[in-house]
């Protein structure tokens, strides 16, 4: 689908040129003579950017902006003016106001796209942050996101023109929150110089491809990745490599007559766009995290643990390597219950999840399946190791245990466990999946309690699948 541009200008010449324009760049436009028309276009198209003109009667930017965002409450709309000779507000007013771009009067067509293309690569940032954000929160796994960071980074790179860095280090070191750096190129890349949470580039110590490579390389890096990029360029070509640096990856880019006003805000907005973002996503990992982790115990849970050991299965075949699943149950865990009260029991678990977890190393798939049985996966391991592995984790419970101190003598809790595993060949890969495999290790399982409890029993799959014909009833737990 087209981006939707709504122009909202008074003279119907602009309206047609820019509409003229945005068709070609395949744009999808609406046109509105007056603010009220403007307003009533909206309602309906909705568009993703109005695009108005800083001449038209009667329009001022803060009212303009708190217009549209009454008008569509739930809807994500980016507001950009056009510098007018005439217009009574400046680009550092119509900016602190709210607005999200502004274009000048004299608006070079590579730029205007590019700027275009910038505005709605953030517009869908935003809008995919925003719906993961809802769709957690409404499943209540949003969790609060994290405090920013006091002071923030920001290094200017690439000016050797004295003017021009007292200029930029002027305008943002009216920022309070801010530790400006100067900084070479190679600085900004090299091991040597820490990432920055911003990275003012000015072109005029850069050519144009070595401003270019810059912030392809900052934007390969993973710190550069995160931070806000913004271009100073110069020049009478200034529009043109302005162009290039925005669709290089450059969050915003300042022309040759920006105001130290100016230049403040915009990078005072890149630094806290890109920290919003930042909290987004770590809110969202989280929230994700608490959708695929056990409350109780912080393993991962079924939803999590089955796709993945899907995945491991599936790369037996590939890599020709076996894989060992384990399934692991406390004994008489119900004795514990009966005995303590579920509470205690709860803490056994959470206990034994830890215990596990432990032993089995942060390579291994670790999760509970449910109430007190728990899976855990190893790749790359035969029957020799598994049993080894496994009897690892039976000794690491054993030496666990849980303090119950409320009754007349206070008591260590101790538990065992039981251990079923199987093991997964390339020669039964193809015909083995997930569900089949995770029977099979239950089928050890069985067998392990059968044999006495806080045992291990370690099957090939030809084994476990005559075990699963044969399967004895066992007592509780």
């Amino acid at each position: 689908m087209p981006g939707r541009i709504l122009i909202l200008d008074s003279v119907a010449i602009n309206r047609v040129v820019l509409r003229v324009k945005l068709a070609a760049a395949c744009y999808e436009t609406f046109q509105a003579e007056t603010l009220a028309e403007a307003l009533r276009v909206a309602k309906a198209a909705r568009p993703d950017i109005l695009l108005f003109s800083a001449a038209a009667p009667g329009v001022d930017p803060a009212r303009l902006v708190s217009r549209f965002k009454t008008l569509m409450p739930g809807h994500i709309i980016a507001i950009m003016m056009i510098e007018a000779g005439s217009a009574p507000a400046s680009p550092e007013a119509a900016l602190a106001a709210g607005i999200d771009e502004v274009l000048p009067r004299t608006c070079e067509d590579a730029f205007l796209t590019a700027r275009l293309r910038a505005v709605f690569r953030a517009l869908e940032e935003r809008r995919e942050l925003q719906a993961h954000e809802d769709e957690t929160r409404l499943l209540g796994f949003a969790e609060a996101a994290a405090a920013a960071p006091g002071r923030r980074r920001v290094a200017l790179v690439g000016s050797h023109v004295t003017g021009e860095r007292d200029r930029l280090s002027d305008a943002i070191s009216g920022l309070a929150d801010a530790n400006i750096e100067r900084r070479t190129a190679r600085e900004a890349l090299g091991a040597s110089g820490r990432g920055a949470d911003g990275y003012v580039i000015s072109d005029a110590g850069l050519d144009g491809d070595g401003c270019r490579s810059l912030i392809a390389d900052l934007r390969s890096q993973t710190q550069g990745r995160e931070a806000a990029i913004i271009v100073l360029t110069d020049g009478p070509s200034a529009q043109e490599r302005a162009a290039a640096a925005l669709d290089m990856g450059a969050d915003d880019v300042l022309l040759p007559d920006a105001s130290r006003a100016e230049i403040a805000i915009r990078v005072r907005r890149q630094l806290d766009r890109r920290a919003s973002l930042r909290r987004q996503r770590l809110g969202l990992e989280a929230g994700m995290r608490a959708a695929l982790t056990d409350p109780l115990t912080g393993l991962w849970n079924r939803r999590y643990a089955l796709p993945r050991l899907g995945a491991w299965r599936a790369s037996v075949a590939k890599n020709s390597r076996p894989l060992a699943v384990m399934i692991a149950d406390i004994d008489r865990f119900k004795a514990v219950n009966d005995r303590f009260g579920h509470p205690l029991g709860d803490r056994v678990i959470a206990e034994v999840a830890t215990c596990l977890s432990s032993a089995a190393g942060p390579e291994s798939l670790v999760a509970r399946l449910g109430g007190e049985e728990f899976l855990i996966a190893m790749q790359d391991t035969g029957s020799a190791e598994a049993i080894q592995a496994a009897e690892g984790l039976r000794r690491a419970v054993d030496a666990c245990g849980v303090l119950a101190d409320f009754g007349a003598e206070p008591e260590v809790v101790r538990v065992s466990v039981s251990i079923g595993c199987a093991i997964l060949t390339v020669s039964d890969a193809a015909d083995v999946d997930t569900g089949t495999l995770i029977s099979r290790a239950d089928d050890a399982l069985y067998a392990a309690k059968d044999a006495g409890r806080g045992r291990v029993v370690c099957m090939s799959m030809a084994d476990a699948r005559d075990r699963a014909f044969r399967r004895l009833p066992t007592g509780t737990g």
